[in-house]
């Protein structure tokens, strides 16, 4: 019963460690919107007795919630391997960002799927590398785009709610 308590403290100082290092209250919200709707997703299609829990906590303002811990939490429970959850995860968040910079740009569909198809390489290098990546350094990454997605908080008028 203790192990269970102290994986609980462990999974909350998580939670909080990732809702600490998305400072642009747009991005958490928008990482607890996702967890919320792929969360519920699993419930209709498969069931899983964890990713229920993590979405009570949620709703019950127990949790923040984010999008990767309910995905990683779903892959394990699935059977998938981190290698493969991690390639799918990164594959699928680049392709809403080429699914949006189409839209922008504007490039074709075809261009955007050139572009992801070629991103390939580079995701596979960066799921390798992180098997090796000091946990000091999660989370150090592009401050000017954290500024940025604050400032876009703040406008008048947006293009995309983030």
């Amino acid at each position: 019963m203790l192990e269970a308590k102290k994986s609980v403290r462990e999974f909350q100082k998580l939670d909080e460690m990732i809702t600490a290092l998305k400072a642009p209250a747009e991005i958490r919200d928008a990482s607890k919107k996702l967890a919320v709707r792929f969360l519920k997703l699993t419930q209709e299609l498969h069931p899983v007795k964890r990713c229920s829990n993590y979405l009570s906590k949620i709703q019950e303002g127990k949790l923040h919630g984010h999008y990767a811990v309910a995905f990683a939490m779903y892959a394990h429970a699935s059977g998938i391997t981190l290698k493969d959850a991690l390639l799918a995860f990164y594959y699928n968040t680049l392709n809403g960002i080429v699914t949006n910079c189409a839209k922008l740009v504007p490039i074709g569909q075809g261009d955007a799927q050139k572009i992801l198809f070629d991103l390939q390489a580079t995701i596979k290098q960066l799921v390798d590398e992180q098997e090796n990546m000091e946990e000091e350094m999660v989370g150090l990454c592009c401050i000017g785009q954290e500024i940025r997605c604050m400032q876009h908080e703040k406008q008048y008028s947006r293009l995309y709610i983030s």
